[in-house]
């Protein structure tokens, strides 16, 4: 009688124990959000540093302490200005995209913090469009209506280093630091609608390291 409730006892352990492994090695899907623009109300930040996220919503997916990790950010926005004449009105318009994937390993320092070290495939792209009248010149005089554009890309990547704070399971904060080198080009077009023919394109190139500093703080979901 011993000897089986000593073997029963040793299965239901054993049964436990790995339940607890399997648990600990299950895959996480992590959303994280940037919380830097909330967080700036109640925390002063200097605005002059350099580098700051430019992703918004971030998703990893994370197994035996390595996975991938996706970023994505942007913005879009027009803006007029309607003056009592027309020789002042303007409009504005840009629209900013940023992606990433990368991936990463994590090695946990302690029941709460952990570090984490990856690298990443940057790319964005951009486009801004900038709309004006103006009084031209000649007899008579006619509005003309001036439209410059600039829209390009960049591409890289570079290496990441972070480090995690778990509030509890399934809610964690962290922060990160990069160094990307990426490629750009730009093309930029003026025309002007008054003069048939009239338009004038540039194009430029350029390489650069960029470094971003660990002033953005995401609020991470473990779902």
């Amino acid at each position: 009688m011993k000897l089986k409730l000593i073997v029963i006892s040793f299965l239901l352990l054993s049964q436990a124990a790995f339940a607890q492994t399997d648990d600990e090695l299950k895959p996480e899907h992590q959303i994280g959000v940037n919380a830097t623009l909330f967080i700036k109300q109640f925390l002063s930040f200097n605005n002059t540093i350099a580098g700051s996220s430019p992703f918004l919503v971030t998703y990893k997916y994370i197994e035996s302490n390595q996975g991938w990790r996706i970023g994505v950010g942007g913005s879009n926005a027009t803006t007029k200005n309607n003056s009592n004449t027309i020789f002042g009105a303007s409009s504005n318009s840009s629209l900013l995209i940023d992606t990433r994937l990368g991936y990463e390993w994590q090695k946990g320092l302690d029941k709460r913090w952990l570090l984490y070290y990856g690298v990443d495939a940057v790319y964005s792209y951009s486009k801004f469009r900038f709309t004006t009248n103006a009084l031209g010149g000649g007899f008579p005089q006619k509005i003309e209506e001036v439209i410059s554009s600039n829209e390009g890309f960049s591409a890289g990547g570079g290496p990441i280093l972070g480090v995690e704070f778990k509030i509890s399971k399934r809610i964690r904060l962290n922060a990160e630091t990069t160094a990307y080198a990426t490629y750009s080009e730009t093309r930029r077009r003026e025309i002007n609608t008054q003069f048939i023919g009239f338009e004038r394109n540039d194009y430029s190139a350029s390489s650069r390291m960029f470094i971003t500093v660990p002033t953005s703080i995401f609020f991470i979901i473990n779902i």
